[in-house]
């Protein structure tokens, strides 16, 4: 979304959904995941201009070079912080 303004095709999103909750020991039913990648989809260009995600450098800069978020990273703390506040709204 940084590099191209647009979202990810929604075979993408399965994946990576699946991919997520695989490594993160999370099995939700199907309706569940999909109402938690609707809100991601909805949440995400929020906290791309909010934090100033604006290429596709500094959202990689959050991820280490396995491809995890790396909460290290105190942006991504308060990232992290966004979306739970975000998400005791629904």
């Amino acid at each position: 979304m940084a590099r191209t303004s647009h979202g990810l095709r929604t075979d993408h999103l399965v994946e990576l959904s699946l991919v997520w909750m695989r490594a993160n020991g999370a099995d939700p039913e199907w309706r569940d995941r999909i109402n938690i990648v609707r809100m991601a989809v909805d949440l995400a260009p929020d906290v791309l201009v909010t934090f100033e995600l604006t290429t596709e450098k500094a959202v990689a800069s959050l991820f280490t070079n396995g491809g995890r978020l790396d909460y290290r990273v105190p942006l991504v703390g308060q990232i992290h912080s966004h979306w739970a506040a975000r998400l005791q709204c629904t």
